[in-house]
């Protein structure tokens, strides 16, 4: 089979999205709807240490998705990967954000439960998202749940780094979907707490960084 190059699927391919990292294009792959993630070149970067990081970076990820899958947390089937231009090519997830779904109003209790069991799933086999926001889950139209961009995650058992997880997913629906974010957290935390190995351990250090969150805006405020 002739390799893929990163040139000739961009040519014909739809322009998504550009993120400090990474493009996403919706491409066509063995007639699939499909989702092509490309780590650009940074022309500011020496390019052997440019390349290797974003060899390092993308391998990383494919990992994590593949230790997701192993384990039947909803994420999307990888088809093809490329080392040598440091892309893959992915399942495209038909449904929409959850970040939309809850802005529209959908029934997000079964959401939130079955969220707080996902995500306790995926740290009992060591992974942390990295990037727990409501605009990297996607809702299905019969209401799974799909985890995507692993970009910032890594493998760790590491207490602390699941209850940042925790925190950044708690901090992002305050902010971003303050009328149901109380009802919704609890909901999802009280889920993860019965699923997650040391889940009340994480609950407990995911309230101590809120506390240190807030000191550190009170001072801030005090001394400006």
């Amino acid at each position: 089979m002739e390799a893929i190059t990163i040139e000739k699927l961009i040519r014909k391919a739809e322009f998504i999205h550009r993120g400090a990292e990474s493009d996403l294009y919706r491409v066509k792959y063995l007639g699939l709807n499909a989702i092509l993630k490309w780590r650009r070149p940074k022309p500011y970067r020496d390019s052997r240490l440019d390349e290797a990081i974003r060899h390092r970076r993308m391998s990383r990820e494919i990992q994590l998705m593949h230790r997701a899958k192993k384990a039947e947390i909803n994420v999307p089937y990888i088809y093809y990967v490329s080392r040598k231009d440091a892309f893959f090519i992915m399942e495209e997830i038909q449904g929409i954000l959850l970040r939309k779904y809850l802005n529209d109003n959908g029934d997000w209790k079964p959401i939130a439960i079955a969220l707080g069991d996902m995500i306790g799933k995926m740290h009992n086999i060591s992974v942390i998202h990295g990037d727990l926001t409501t605009s990297n889950i996607i809702v299905t139209p019969n209401s799974n749940l799909y985890i995507i961009d692993f970009g910032l995650g890594s493998v760790s058992d590491d207490i602390e780094e699941r209850a940042v997880d925790i925190e950044l997913f708690h901090r992002v629906l305050t902010s971003s979907h303050t009328r149901i974010a109380k009802s919704f957290f609890k909901l999802f935390i009280n889920k993860y707490i019965d699923t997650a190995v040391n889940g009340e351990n994480v609950y407990k250090r995911y309230k101590a960084i809120r506390r240190m969150g807030r000191y550190i805006e009170r001072e801030k405020r005090i001394w400006k």
